[in-house]
Formats: structure tokens, sequence, C-alpha cells
């Protein structure tokens, strides 16, 4: 009884030391290293966009939400947007993190998609509130400069 359990055991051993092995490889092959919500924030929070707006001096305020895109939601967004921004930067196979300010006092919206693995914001926009109401609805006026291209 006891030769027959063994005979069991070691095929069933080995059988996950190869599981084992083989999720090592494709977790080394594909550099597996996706970031947290916390470090997609921080890199966010030290752009040049966001650090400008919250060095004016004013006692700054801001709502902020973060959401994780999976591939599927991506592939959903870009054939929903064909010829979009998000169709031409964003990756096919994991996901990004989408992180957006909304900043009172001063006022500005910005928004940044940061690629799981590199930690790369792939783009993103800034935008000052203004003051002016056109036809009840708040005027966005989009910054010259993009947020990833300054150094």
């Amino acid at each position: 009884m006891l030769s027959l359990r063994l005979g069991i055991e070691k095929p069933l051993i080995a059988a996950i030391l190869v599981s084992f092995f083989l999720a090592l490889v494709d977790i080394n092959q594909r550099g597996f290293s996706a970031l947290t919500r916390e470090e997609a924030v921080e890199i966010s929070r030290n752009t040049w966009d966001v650090q400008e707006v919250f060095n004016w001096g004013y006692r700054v305020r801001y709502n902020l939400k973060v959401k994780y895109w999976d591939t599927t939601y991506i592939a959903t967004v870009k054939r929903n947007h064909p010829g979009s921004e998000w169709e031409k930067n964003l990756p096919d196979d994991h996901g990004v993190w989408e992180v957006h300010w909304y900043i009172t006092a001063p006022e500005h919206y910005i928004v940044h998609y940061i690629d799981e693995f590199t930690g790369r914001i792939v783009f993103g926009s800034s935008f000052a509130i203004s003051d002016r109401v056109s036809h009840g609805k708040l005027v966005l006026a989009q910054s010259s400069e993009c947020c990833w291209r300054r150094s």
C-alpha cells in the first residue's frame, strides 16, 4: 500500500514543479512588474502639470479618480473610438491606469493614462476650467503643452 502511494505522489510533485517553473518562465518573459494603484497615482502626481498646479500657492483641494483599464475594456474603447488618441496610444496586450485629477482653486482637470508595466504615461490631457460660462456650460480650455512631453 505504501509503494502505491509513493508512485502517485512522485508524478504529482513533478507536475507541481513543472507548473511552477512554467509560470516563472512566463513571468520573466513578460517582465511582470505591474504597477499598483498607488504607484500609478505617484507617477501622475510627480508630473509637471500636477506639480505646477499644486505649487501655485493656493489652498489646493482635489478629488482623485483612478480606474484600471484591462485589455477587454481597452479593446472596447478602441473599437468605439476609431482614429482617436485612445486607439493610437493604448496598448493591445496589457492594461493601463487612468488617473483623473479634479483640482479646485485653481480649477484644473488633468488626466493621465499610465502603462501598467512600463510606468510611462502613454498620453494625457490637462484642462484649465474657464470662469466663463457659455450657454449654461463651463468652457474648457486645453493647455498648449501636453503633460507627457515636457521634461
